[in-house]
């Protein structure tokens, strides 16, 4: 069903199963945008292409240790994510994340850090698609590394 036309999507304890879908594809390469919240108060966001759901209410992500968002969510564990993806998924996605592994086997520098989602809600406005989405493209030996981590993200208990 059409996510604007769903009241459910007004305001959801869950991912609808469109976003499921998208969270959970092996082969994803969709960026979302995550917002934390900085010593002072101020909101900071930074990229993650490593964000995959778990189930409709747990979503995970490898965070590099040295950057503000690991900073953040050590301290303070709000967290909102924004995701896009054509052509109907437009979603702000609001948690509380804590810290599960302080280092990935895969990637020794990246924690793996888990939200336990407490909201979604629509940010499509009706009669309006997304047509791109924010994705990344890396090389052959990357993308072996990569999967290696998604695996890990997803094992994890």
């Amino acid at each position: 069903m059409n996510q604007t036309t769903d009241p459910a999507w007004e305001a959801s304890s869950q991912l609808p199963t469109s976003v499921l879908e998208i969270l959970q594809r092996p082969d994803g390469r969709e960026i979302a945008v995550i917002a934390t919240v900085d010593p002072d108060g101020m909101p900071r966001t930074a990229a993650f292409g490593s964000v995959r759901a778990i189930s409709p209410r747990r979503i995970r992500f490898a965070c590099n240790r040295s950057n503000h968002t690991f900073a953040n969510l050590s301290r303070d564990g709000r967290v909102m994510i924004a995701l896009y993806a054509p052509s109907d998924v437009a979603v702000g996605i609001r948690g509380r994340a804590r810290i599960i592994k302080e280092n990935l086997d895969s990637f020794p520098t990246n924690a793996l850090v888990q939200v336990e989602v407490e909201g979604v809600k629509n940010e499509l406005l009706p009669s309006l698609s997304v047509v791109t989405a924010m994705t990344y493209g890396v090389t052959e030996e990357i993308a072996l590394v990569l999967a290696k981590a998604m695996a890990e993200l997803l094992e994890t208990p």
